[in-house]
């Protein structure tokens, strides 16, 4: 069975060396959704019982770990040469080893969560896929296996 949960967002980046306006510094209202795959919780008196797992649990993670860390940030590729001067002059920025394009940005929500979902849940409980939504009709979708 699969279950998902959604997130959003707000963030800033810009897609360095790109050829359109999208290497301009610019925001975004991101949409992620996780999805989760695993059984069904059939233990008696278990308050999980009928349930993959809580979406709040689900949500938990996913707003300590991308949310608080992303929302209101700007995101930029640690070799652009803008990188040291936003730094500067804004009070949350996110360097990442990657151009920040709405793909390697799925992938990264997905190696912040996959782990913990695995290691903090039931057995056999596994982060499946991240669809990452940079406007409301682009999304990149991430899913590994």
């Amino acid at each position: 069975m699969q279950i998902s949960k959604e997130i959003q967002f707000d963030y800033g980046h810009c897609v360095t060396y790109h050829e359109s306006q999208c290497q301009n510094l610019h925001g975004h209202r991101a949409k992620v959704v996780i999805v989760v795959e695993g059984n069904l919780i059939t233990e008696d008196r278990n308050p999980e019982m009928g349930m993959v797992m809580d979406f709040g649990k689900i949500k938990k993670l996913a707003m300590m770990h991308v949310h608080d860390v992303l929302d209101h940030a700007f995101i930029i590729w640690e070799h652009d040469p803008r990188a040291q001067t936003i730094q500067s002059i804004s009070n949350k920025v996110v360097v990442m080893p990657f151009v920040p394009t709405a793909e390697q940005l799925a992938k990264w929500v997905f190696d912040q969560l996959a782990d913990k979902i695995s290691n903090e849940f039931s057995t056999g409980l596994k982060l499946t896929e991240i669809h990452f939504y940079e406007t409301p009709t682009s999304c990149a979708r991430y899913a590994p296996h």
